[in-house]
């Protein structure tokens, strides 16, 4: 029990009492419901619930899933966070990249992150379809290329893919 509450409590039998005997009932039952008010609020954090004529809070439960909201945010800050501070790091200087697998890790680990925030699927799928859906074009990209390469004589088939206007049906840009 700390300092504020062996007071409270101390006070709490007290000023009733003396209340009681030098003043009206009334006043004695209005301290004896403030003071332990007060020991109440002063104690918020080892409450579960505290109920009065005219209040009543859940604390505790109310406090464990604020703290628990702020960690999920915090975990998805650190999530987005990351990604932007390694494209920060390369950015403007030349011939420098953040490999595949690494950006590919950090999306996997939003996505997860997501899913325990609740997210639906569709939502992720959404958020995250922009990287896979470049993968999958710089693959069919490549694919192309390399089948462009073994076949020259069929350059009629690879129009536009030189400058990627070819239309390859990924349905992402």
């Amino acid at each position: 029990m700390n300092d504020l509450s062996q007071k409270l409590v101390i006070t709490l039998v007290i000023v009733p009492i003396l209340l009681g005997i030098f003043r009206t009932p009334k006043e004695m039952a209005i301290a004896a419901a403030a003071i332990s008010v007060a020991l109440a609020f002063a104690n918020l954090d080892k409450l579960e619930s505290f109920r009065a004529a005219f209040f009543e809070a859940k604390v505790k439960t109310a406090v464990k899933e604020a703290y628990a909201a702020i960690d999920q945010l915090k975990e998805l800050a650190l999530d987005v966070t990351t990604p932007i501070v390694d494209e920060m790091a390369v950015s403007g200087r030349m011939l420098q990249y953040i490999p595949l697998k690494h950006k590919l890790e950090r999306v996997r680990k939003i996505e997860e992150t997501l899913k325990k925030l609740g997210a639906s699927q569709k939502e992720i799928d959404d958020a995250c379809s922009t990287i896979y859906g470049r993968v999958v074009q710089d693959h069919i990209y490549k694919a192309l290329y390399n089948l462009q390469k073994a076949n020259p004589e069929k350059s009629t088939l690879f129009q536009g893919l030189d400058n990627h206007e070819m239309n390859i049906g990924t349905g992402h840009s």
